[in-house]
């Protein structure tokens, strides 16, 4: 009788351990089933301004605009703000604005939206590739370049790997990476501190049976991107801001492709600093660097960051004086995402860099 009221604790132990990997599978099936659904909803409502560019098996998503509009083609260029997936929804007020007078396409890299993912590793020069290949595929052989954050790797790619296809009349980056050996030393060194390549194997998993889209983005982090947003758009603005669009967009952030994107993008992104900073930057275009008051972002910034700041600054200026025609531009008072809090300053800008490249483009004509 002993031996048996002792082995009763073991047997509740067992029953429990039971039930609780039970309910762990039961809970993870019901997450992978949760996130797949919200993928495909995501991933079906291509809206009706965006089209979906075959490259040879695979999609690249542009939203266009202005399509009416002869001259050379205006394309934005996404770019990671913060930790944000680096998408065109963050260009759609700029856009909306340039193409009342200008043809716009807002690329999506591989993986995000509605961006087919590549078939290996994220890498600047791959998004470069796709977007030559489907900017080709578009019958666009001249374009002007505007780039957000880091998307001004992916323009530099596309500069000098695919020269002239299309030709690349003048470029706008805003607020971009420096692209110097010493930064790509600091970063490769704070990467290592982080252990980024140990822990992005992880975050996949955790992605590809859905936990991932519950705790690095759903409906709760999606309430802090509207929040941001609604703070961020000057009234103007967000009584004529294609709602419609954004919140399309927005509804992708989630899905295992972009966030998929994103870890890989972290852990070749050294390689891809250290790649492209071997490339002498544009000296026979007009280059225009618009530089957001990131003294204003001190509370979100490392204090490696913020000493970076002036060397950034005069990276930005002389690498505007050795292009051809080239202008810094700095705004103060602005934040990161000046693309949405001031798009009209930014339109500004690309409207001063069209007009420095008309005598080259002037009789530019797109066939119909």
């Amino acid at each position: 009788m002993k031996r048996i009221l002792a082995n009763r604790p073991i047997k509740y132990l067992k029953r429990v351990a039971l039930v609780l990997l039970g309910s762990m599978v039961v809970g993870l099936t019901i997450l992978f089933v949760y996130a797949r659904i919200k993928d495909s909803a995501a991933l079906s409502a291509v809206p009706d301004s965006s089209q979906l560019v075959d490259i040879g098996g695979r999609k690249v998503h542009f939203h266009i605009l202005g399509q009416e509009n002869d001259g050379p083609a205006i394309v934005l260029i996404p770019g990671q703000p913060g930790n944000a997936s680096p998408d065109s929804g963050w260009w759609i007020a700029v856009q909306h604005e340039l193409a009342k007078t200008m043809r716009v396409y807002a690329y999506d890299e591989p993986g995000y939206t509605w961006s087919d993912p590549a078939p290996q590793p994220f890498t600047h020069l791959q998004s470069a590739d796709a977007l030559g290949d489907a900017l080709t595929a578009l019958g666009e052989d001249e374009v002007i370049l505007a780039t957000f954050a880091n998307g001004n790797l992916t323009a530099m790619d596309l500069y000098h790997s695919r020269p002239g296809q299309p030709r690349i009349l003048g470029m706008l980056w805003i607020d971009p990476d420096e692209l110097t050996p010493s930064r790509a030393s600091r970063l490769a060194k704070r990467y290592d501190e982080l252990n980024v390549n140990a822990t992005v194997p992880l975050l996949r998993i955790l992605t590809e049976v859905g936990i991932g889209r519950l705790i690095l983005y759903d409906e709760w982090i999606a309430k802090e991107d509207d929040a941001q947003l609604a703070e961020l758009l000057p009234v103007d603005v967000r009584e004529s801001f294609d709602w419609d669009y954004y919140n399309l967009v927005k509804a992708t952030r989630g899905c295992r492709n972009g966030l998929n994107a994103t870890f890989e993008r972290a852990a070749t992104y050294v390689d891809d600093l250290r790649f492209t900073s071997s490339f002498a930057t544009p000296t026979d275009i007009p280059l225009f660097i618009l530089q957001t008051d990131l003294i204003r972002e001190r509370a979100t910034l490392s204090q490696e960051a913020i000493d970076m700041i002036p060397e950034q600054t005069i990276w930005y200026r002389s690498t505007v004086e050795n292009s051809l025609g080239g202008k810094y531009i700095h705004i103060p008072g602005s934040s990161h995402l000046i693309m949405l809090e001031r798009p009209g300053e930014v339109v500004e800008a690309m409207k001063a860099l069209v007009a420095e490249i008309k005598p080259v483009a002037c009789c530019s004509v797109r066939a119909r």
